[in-house]
Order: structure tokens, then sequence, then C-alpha cells
């Protein structure tokens, strides 16, 4: 169906129509059923820089009316969705673990964020899970994912993975014991322990950059800060680098 911006208004222009046949020989009292596995609604020029669509993000159920030419009638929906720029996921939890819905992937547009909140009531969680279909489609459409703790974000583009397999993405937080983990009390925030992995791989290598924030107060000299890596093989901390930033 493709529908033509006329100039018309609302009240003024005719509901569009979907001509469905229904043969001669159907008896009365019959059942049909209806449905649109698919519905995208795309605006193409020329369209005028004020032009505000009439319809929400998200989800939006459109309940339209079938008359076949025996006067049988049949109501059916069309689900139409405005896809967003960023979607606010609200997390399923299961112990330490969660997973985000299809449904919130699928709204999510082109080059758009996935942000996973884990700042109310889910601190306690350490791995976020993808299935290899929900990765896939993040994929498609480039977007990014951004996992958000209190003490931690991270920002990473799905293009880094491959397709066909699960994603668990883990953030642990690590004690400040310098016995165990040498100079980790001299830490201005939180010491993390991050985890890639796709299938039985870990994922180390990445051909775009991934984003880390770790908010800071309090620090005599917050410009000064740098990020830093443990080198398990070496025993000593690399300089990764980073910069400061001030957020009023």
């Amino acid at each position: 169906m493709n529908l033509v911006n006329s100039g018309e208004t609302a009240a003024e222009a005719e509901a569009a129509t979907i001509p469905i046949r229904i043969p001669a020989s159907t008896k009365e009292g019959s059942k049909a059923a209806y449905e649109i596995v698919e519905a995208n609604l795309e605006y193409k020029a020329p369209k005028e820089e004020n032009f505000v669509s009439t319809f929400s993000m998200g989800k939006n159920n459109i309940i339209i009316e079938v008359t076949a030419q025996n006067i049988l009638k049949a109501a059916c929906t069309i689900t139409v969705t405005r896809l967003q720029p960023e979607v606010v996921a609200t997390p399923v939890k299961d112990g330490v673990r969660a997973t985000v819905s299809d449904d919130e992937i699928n709204q999510l547009d082109e080059e758009g964020t996935l942000v996973i909140d884990l700042k109310k009531g889910l601190d306690e969680v350490t791995t976020i899970h993808f299935t290899a279909g929900q990765l896939e489609t993040l994929i498609n459409r480039q977007a990014k994912i951004k996992i958000v703790k209190k003490d931690v974000e991270l920002l990473v583009d799905a293009v880094n993975f491959a397709k066909g397999e699960n994603l668990v993405i883990s953030l642990e937080r690590v004690d400040k014991n310098p016995e165990k983990l040498p100079s980790s009390n001299l830490a201005a925030g939180a010491v993390y322990d991050f985890t890639i992995q796709q299938g039985n791989t870990i994922i180390s290598q990445f051909d775009h950059e991934i984003k880390l924030v770790f908010p800071i107060s309090g620090a005599a000299h917050p410009e000064e800060l740098k990020v830093f890596y443990w080198n398990p093989n070496q025993k000593v901390w690399d300089l990764i680098g980073g910069t400061y930033k001030t957020v009023r």
C-alpha cells in the first residue's frame, strides 16, 4: 500500500483501503483470518521542515475494517512502529544476569543506541545476555549498546561482533584490596573486570573503539586522572589514557 501526501487535511482525505479478494463460493458464516506480518512507515521527500508525524515513538496500533463483496466484514489491526534513535530498555533480572526483550531492540532506529540502565535496583547484575537474533538486529542497524551502572558506563558498537552467536557482556566490580590487586586501593573511581564473550570465545580485539566512563568526585586534581589496565602477565598497570570532562 503506497500512501501519497496530496495536501489534504485528515478531515478532507478519504481513508486508505486495502482490497482483499474473497471467492464467490465462500459460504455465509465462513471465517477468515487476516494477518499483516510487518508494516513499515517511511516518509519520502518532499517533506516540509515543520512536518510532525502523528505517530508516537514506538508502537502505534491502527484498527481497520475489511468489507468483502458479499458484505462480510472483518476487523484487523495494523501495528506501525516508529523507530527511535534511543531506546532505554527495561532489563529482566535473573540472579546476576539480565536480558532485554526483542520488542525493545526492534524499536531501535538505524545507528541508534540501546541503553541498559542498571542504576536502580539492578546494581547486583553483572552480565547482560543477548541472543544471536538480537545481536544480528543490532549489527544490521549499526546500533550501539550502552550499559549504565552507578559507577561506570560502557558504550560499544554492535558491529564489533560477529553474527550467528549469543553475546554476553560482563561488568563485575572488583574490591579495592591491594593484597589481591596491587595498588587498587589508590583508584579514584571504581575498579571493574570487563569480559565480552561470544560462544566460547573471549573478545579482546575490536575494530571500533569502546568507550568507558567512570564518574569521579572529590579528587584533588581530576584533570590528571587516567585509566589503567591490569596486565595479568606482567603484573603491572598499563596506561590506557582517557580524558577528564566536567559534567554540570
